[in-house]
């Protein structure tokens, strides 16, 4: 009966398990995007040309229903935000708008201006929180990689961190089950904190951290 060994396929296979694990996290994190700030915006470069927008013919503007923001001061945030109504657009942004339109795409760039003061505070907040996530998404794959590189077969490897099991595809499981135990010692382990992976991956589960 054959050992499982950990190849590179195999640890590449496991660390995608792993990292699948805040998938959902993640998602939710970007789902909290500021996104309500359609009409201020339009408000805040427009308002005060509207009544006379209003009064030339429609064919004189473009219409939008939804303004793509690239940036907001420094902060890349690439959001697609809805105008409660469609709205008459210009052909291009009045010159003292706080605001420029990217040239390619013709996304805004919200500049550094009092104006979006508050919205940029939601932005940092918004992209901090989705940072905290993916940071600990990272540690946790990280762990599992050192877990997986401190031995050569998956059996020492279950021996050391058993929830490592719940990462391993099917086929390994399968292959694992028929294992005959060895007594051939693998190389000593480095320093693994395996309680703060458990606790990680049960908190997963729960939808936590």
């Amino acid at each position: 009966m054959a050992t499982v060994r950990i190849t590179k396929e195999l640890t590449e296979q496991i660390t995608a398990n792993a990292r699948a694990k805040f998938t959902d996290r993640i998602k939710a994190a970007e789902a909290t995007a500021p996104l309500g700030w359609g009409d201020y915006i339009y408000e805040k470069l427009f308002g005060k040309y509207v009544p006379l927008m209003e009064q030339l013919p429609e064919e004189f503007f473009d219409a939008a229903d939804k303004i793509a923001v690239q940036r907001v001061g420094g902060q890349v945030v690439n959001l697609h935000l809805t105008l409660s109504s469609r709205k008459r657009w210009p052909r291009r942004l009045p010159a003292d708008a706080p605001a420029e339109v990217n040239y390619y795409g013709g996304a805004l760039t919200l500049k550094d201006d009092l104006a979006w003061g508050e919205l940029y505070a939601e932005v940092v907040a918004w992209k901090e929180k989705c940072a905290v996530v993916r940071k600990q998404a990272g540690e946790f794959t990280e762990g599992v990689t050192k877990v997986l590189g401190a031995y050569s077969t998956l059996s020492p490897a279950l021996k050391a961190w058993p929830p490592l099991w719940e990462l391993v595809p099917e086929y390994a499981k399968n292959k694992h089950k028929e294992i005959v135990e060895r007594k051939k010692a693998d190389r000593e382990a480095p320093e693994i904190d395996t309680a703060k992976l458990t606790a990680v991956l049960a908190a997963s589960k729960m939808g936590g951290l």
